[in-house]
């Protein structure tokens, strides 16, 4: 299963740096960040849906929280 969400952003790469960081070795998962054009990409590619769901809701939190701060 694969999930993307692009999210539209003027800070993408220092977006994708700060992201990086959350991006560890997962057992059931494996993402992907890629920045172009004042857009965030990020490509999950997972074993099963709910793998899938749990990793894409933690980048849409963590999302959530540097627009919160004003980080983007």
């Amino acid at each position: 299963m694969e999930v993307v969400i692009d999210y539209p952003s003027k800070k993408a790469k220092e977006l994708r740096k700060i992201l990086e960081l959350e991006r560890m070795k997962r057992e059931r998962s494996e993402v992907k960040l890629r920045s172009s054009r004042g857009k965030l990409r990020i490509r999950i590619t997972a074993k099963d849906p709910s793998a899938a769901r749990a990793v894409a809701n933690t980048y849409l939190k963590l999302l959530n929280v540097l627009e919160k701060v004003d980080c983007i």
